[in-house]
Formats: C-alpha cells, sequence, structure tokens
C-alpha cells in the first residue's frame, strides 16, 4: 500500500491495529510512533554549528541541544576533543 497523505497513514495504521471505530487511538498511536523515531533517528538536517565560551569549565548548550557529533577547542590551533568513558 502506499501511503502518500496523512489520512493514507491513519487508514493504514487503523487497519494494522484492527481498529476503524476509534480515529483516536490511530492518531495516538501515529504520534507514539513519531516520538520514537524523533527521539532515535539523526539526520543531517538536525546538525548545526554552535560556538561557545568555557567559564569554569563549563559551556552553556542550546535548549534543543540533543547530542554533539564533534567539539573543538579552538586555540591557537584547532584540535578536536575526544570523549572519555
Amino acid at each position: 500500500m502506499t501511503i502518500a497523505s496523512y489520512n493514507d497513514l491513519k487508514t493504514s495504521v487503523s487497519d494494522f491495529i484492527h481498529r476503524s471505530d476509534n480515529s483516536t487511538a490511530v492518531v495516538d498511536q501515529i504520534m507514539l510512533g513519531e516520538k520514537r523515531i524523533q527521539r532515535e533517528l539523526r539526520t543531517a538536517d538536525m546538525e548545526t554549528a554552535y560556538t561557545g565560551t568555557i567559564a569554569s569549565g563549563v559551556i552553556a548548550v542550546p535548549t534543543d541541544f540533543l547530542e554533539w557529533r564533534a567539539v573543538y577547542i579552538n586555540d591557537s590551533v584547532a584540535y578536536r576533543l575526544e570523549p572519555k568513558t
């Protein structure tokens, strides 16, 4: 089945969970799926460069920060920080 619109998706999910009587359950299932995907998926569109200043050994990050891909210290020569485990 081709899913070309949100209504197609609702129909497909409704068929999958065998519930045609309650569109709220279908919308809830779609929302839960979206939230799971958003927690786990990382795409290039989500990446951004950020420049901050270290104060007392701490750097403030944006409120929508998820995780870093790379961190560089820019002194006289820029070098990449490697995470320690």
